[in-house]
């Protein structure tokens, strides 16, 4: 006599990995427990939170830093750099957005006169064909 061996097939939901038998489902329990343990876990570690950490022990007290206070004409120069940095921004972004704009325009524009020229186009055709009609019938 000859064995037969069955084959089960699982589909996980939303891929098409395939599985056989109950040690396959098993299996893929497992993973996905694990893989929520894990993100369970990276979700409450310092790693995804931008890694800051707590310190155990505050930071030696030695002998601050001293800051210098940049001058008047610094300060402009960096507020205009800054002023035009933002402007250059926001000039990039108005025109990519009228951009855009004047391209969904024009498809819409061509969409709306392609729709009309065949409603009307149809109409054209009923009508002649409704006048032949007539004509066939008298």
């Amino acid at each position: 006599m000859q064995a037969v061996s069955e084959v089960y097939t699982y589909h996980t939901v939303g891929s098409g990995f395939v599985m056989g038998g109950p040690v396959g489902t098993v299996a893929s329990i497992v993973a996905l427990a694990a893989g929520a343990i894990v993100w369970l876990l990276l979700a409450r570690s310092s790693l995804v939170h931008g890694g800051a950490m707590e310190r155990s022990e505050p930071m030696s007290s030695g002998t601050p830093a001293t800051r210098v206070e940049p001058t008047e004409s610094e300060l402009r120069s960096q507020y205009e750099a800054l002023r035009a940095d933002q402007l250059a921004f926001l000039r990039h972004d108005a025109r990519r957005d009228l951009t855009s704009s004047a391209l969904l325009f024009l498809v819409a524009a061509g969409l709306f006169v392609g729709h009309w020229r065949w409603v009307r186009g149809a109409e054209v055709r009923a009508l002649a064909a409704r006048a032949a009609l007539s004509a066939d019938t008298d």
